[in-house]
């Protein structure tokens, strides 16, 4: 089979211990191992090339724990393959880690060894048994050999990726013999594509390998919820949870301590999860075997609609920090004479940074709820309130962040008080020409142009005559997303800003969406806790990611927060 660039990981006892200063064990052997779905096993060929990798000894897999290294074969970290497997030692160094981890280790609380790595090579057995064997013969690369406290639930994804392509070569479809389950029945439903990559908070753009798409299709958000209350993850949730950890470790994000209820969703699954939201029928008005009404009805909040987040840009998997540089002048072009001296120019710039805020929402789950384990029902409703949570959060901060406690600075916000921001009082046709007028005269009339405002703001304006013979409306277009207004598109949603007085004042705001940036920091996590709402038989989940939000270019942007209707 071709190489694989996705990192694994792999646990066992350790098999080992420390004496005198000196840490040792076995990260892996050469038995075989039922990983569930199939068999695994690893030939001592290969760890044929151990000095060709850079490896650190690690605790718990954090890079901030470092306990020895082995760079192309040198350095603090003893490694070699013998008759009984991957066979390591070093000397705990005097730092607070290798003090911690000898004496944890020595009073039997740390107990497991783990390794990371990616394949090279590889070979499928009895493919076509009723349980296939993996036979790791290469790895690519080892990236640590990590002391654990419990063995990490190995994810079997990348095996199972590889396991399709060896049933594809002996001309077996897995799918049609797959039994169908409540708990992996998929939905023949397609996905909705939000328009201009815009998408929700925790569903972004982008393609799913078929296996990736038969993993989010067995994920059970019900199922995850329950077994994380006792910190023990099992099937298919454990491999989303270590294809989360992986990610997260890679982008340089904190990752959350499982025995404390942590389930950490792959950036991929967060994509998907809103295909099984309802999309049947005219505008998906019909919810077929989605709508729940066993043992009683299930009521879905009236959530807002959220226009921008099909507008925006977006950036997802962010790495640190991220800066825009922000071109604030232009060449100029000078005539001279033939043989007159030209005057060099600079150029300035400015710099928008995008850093991770985490947004969290703090839900509460009955038990009653979580025994609905096979509801398919129940599992859509659950991920498309959060998915709508997010979306309405998210959405408000475009608009209205304050800038303020963490919050990103949303347009209004940006806006106040600048030459971008007027005054109009009640809306005239001649007004939203003024906002179109004022964009053109900085250039910035171009890209994904439209007006955004309150509900009760559109709905004056459709009753609003353009002039006394025309016939014309302000607003003209019977339903979503066909309504216009000056020949742009006018979107509505009840976040806009709106202050209450006597009268009611409302903002309407007109622009390029595309200079709005959503970025992401990996999926999200969920933190499941079992005990602070005990007494009334309810499970308190905590939904947290890391996003940001910035307004690339102000002057793309034009607000007014004082109209009346």
């Amino acid at each position: 089979m071709a190489q694989s660039t996705e990192k694994e990981i792999r646990s066992l006892p350790l098999n080992g211990g420390a004496q005198e200063g000196l840490i040792f064990g076995y990260a892996a052997n050469y038995e075989a191992y039922d990983m569930g779905a199939f068999n695994e096993r690893i030939e001592r060929s290969a760890f044929a090339n151990l000095d060709g990798y850079d490896i650190h000894a690690l605790l718990n897999h954090s890079y901030d724990h470092v306990l020895a290294r082995r760079n192309k074969g040198k350095g603090t970290l003893e490694l070699r393959a013998d008759e009984q497997g991957l066979y390591f030692e070093f000397s705990a160094p005097e730092t607070n880690t290798g003090k911690e981890a000898r004496t944890l280790i020595e009073r039997g609380d740390l107990d497991q060894a783990s390794w990371a790595f990616t394949v090279k090579s590889e070979r499928w057995e009895n493919v076509k048994g009723e349980k296939p064997t993996r036979v790791i013969t290469e790895v690519a690369e080892i990236y640590d050999i990590s002391l654990t406290p419990r063995g990490a639930n190995p994810s079997t994804a990348v095996a199972m990726r590889s396991l399709e392509s060896a049933l594809a070569a002996e001309a077996v479809e897995p799918e049609q013999t797959e039994i169908l389950t409540p708990n992996n029945m998929e939905h023949n439903q397609e996905s909705a594509e939000n328009p201009a990559a815009g998408v929700d908070a925790s569903a972004l753009a982008g393609g799913l390998s078929s296996s990736q798409k038969r993993d989010m299709a067995r994920f059970n958000i019900v199922k995850a919820i329950r077994e994380a209350r006792t910190g023990k993850l099992t099937g298919v949730e454990a491999e989303m949870n270590q294809e989360g950890l992986a990610e997260r470790r890679r982008l340089g994000l904190d990752t959350r301590d499982a025995q404390m209820g942590a389930i950490h969703l792959p950036d991929f699954l967060n994509k998907e999860m809103r295909t099984n939201t309802v999309t049947g029928g005219t505008g998906g008005n019909l919810g077929g075997d989605l709508v729940y009404t066993d043992p009683g009805r299930y009521v879905d909040f009236l959530y807002p609609n959220t226009p921008m987040l099909g507008l925006c840009s977006v950036a997802e998997n962010l790495v640190g920090n991220v800066q825009f540089p922000v071109q604030d002048t232009d060449y100029t072009l000078n005539w001279n004479t033939e043989t007159g001296a030209a005057s060099a120019q600079d150029l300035t710039f400015s710099t928008i940074t995008m850093s991770p805020k985490r947004a969290v929402i703090a839900a509460a789950v009955s038990n009653q709820l979580l025994a609905q384990e096979y509801s398919q029902g129940i599992q859509a409703r659950m991920v498309n309130q959060l998915n709508q949570s997010f979306n309405k959060g998210l959405e408000a901060a475009v608009l209205v962040g304050t800038g303020s406690s963490n919050q990103p600075t949303g347009i209004y916000t940006a806006l106040n008080g600048t030459a971008q921001d007027l005054a109009l009082g009640a809306i005239s046709y001649d007004d939203l020409v003024d906002m179109e007028a004022l964009l053109a005269a900085n250039n910035a009339l171009n890209g994904r142009l439209g007006y955004v405002t309150h509900p009760n703001v559109v709905a004056k304006l459709k009753k609003t005559k353009v002039d006394a013979g025309s016939g014309r409306f302000l607003v003209e277009g019977m339903l979503d997303p066909v309504q216009t207004a000056n020949g742009y598109n006018i979107y509505s949603t009840t976040l806009s800003k709106k202050t209450a007085g006597t009268p009611d004042t409302y903002g309407i705001l007109f622009g390029n969406f595309e200079d709005v940036q959503l970025g992401f920091w990996g999926g999200a996590t969920l933190l499941v806790d079992p005990y602070t709402e005990m007494l009334s038989s309810t499970v308190r989940i905590y939904v947290e990611r890391f996003m940001d939000i910035a307004i690339l270019r102000q002057k793309s942007f034009v607000i007014a927060d004082d109209v009346t209707i």
